[in-house]
């Protein structure tokens, strides 16, 4: 059952072009503080 899960996920993942793999849930920010005012005040101006 869980290997028909995966695979079910795997083909869903390669019919949109997406690549996979064991990096992909990698954080990919640098290590700088957020910038909170700009981030809540996209959120604001958003609506």
């Amino acid at each position: 059952m869980v290997e028909a899960v995966l695979e079910s996920l795997h083909e869903w993942a390669t019919d949109r072009g997406l690549d996979l793999g064991p990096d992909s849930n990698l954080p990919q920010r640098d290590g700088t503080r957020p910038d909170y005012d700009w981030s809540v005040g996209a959120l604001l101006r958003a609506g």
